[in-house]
């Protein structure tokens, strides 16, 4: 209104996308911080936990159609852990456009998870290697490709680690830093007040005078 002061009531942090209204005097306003999940690129990363988990379970196929069956494909870590790969990783690819509270601890605790996953196929997969040099096969050429097959699904759960890591780092700064969303009340355009009517000193009234206006002829 116009002579006067408009009172500005809002939420910090703000939601992403909003910013605070002009004159509100809030340019200090910080940056809510489950926008640094972000800076982790966790479309990226999460494409790439997706194809991880389909070529371990592709690979886990070759290793089982032969005589010998080594322990990744006993214990089973190259099936039950690749559907965690994928759902971790799709986690982390529908948390960056959504990026909600809720999608981003889903994918922190995914991710958790995936790390115990991985790490226990890189020590799976490492014993693979050995044994199945030690082991005698009647076709070496079978014992060298199911050795690369096994030496490249430990890399692949070595980039899986790493990238777990990552994106549970981001995540838990994104979660456990959440700032509360407190009611802030700002005074917008307060220059069109005057500091005697914000003090509450209105001034003394107008005079009134008794006589009465003649109306004109």
């Amino acid at each position: 209104m116009s002579g006067g002061f408009t009172i500005v009531t809002y939420v910090n942090p703000l939601p992403m996308g909003q910013t605070p209204p002009a004159g509100s005097g809030t340019g200090n306003a910080s940056t809510p911080p489950i926008l640094g999940f972000l800076k982790g690129h966790p479309k990226a990363l999460g494409t790439v936990q997706i194809m991880i988990g389909v070529v371990t379970f592709l690979f886990g196929i070759v290793l089982a159609v032969h005589w010998y069956i080594p322990a990744s494909v006993i214990s089973g870590i190259v099936y039950w852990g690749s559907p965690i790969y994928i759902i971790a990783g799709s986690l982390s690819v529908a948390a960056e456009p959504k990026l909600h509270p809720c999608v981003v601890k889903g994918s922190l605790g995914m991710n958790v998870v995936s790390i115990i996953v991985s790490a226990t196929a890189i020590i799976i997969l490492v014993i693979d290697c050995f044994v199945q040099l030690l082991h005698e096969d009647s076709s070496r050429e079978v014992t060298m490709v199911k050795i690369g097959i096994s030496g490249v699904l430990a890399v692949l759960s070595l980039l899986q680690f790493i990238i777990s890591i990552c994106i549970s780092v981001f995540a838990c700064k994104a979660t456990c830093c959440t700032e509360p969303m407190v009611p802030v009340v700002t005074i917008a355009h307060p220059a069109h007040v005057s500091p005697q009517v914000i003090n509450g000193d209105m001034g003394s009234p107008p005079a009134y005078s008794n006589e009465e206006s003649q109306p004109s002829n």
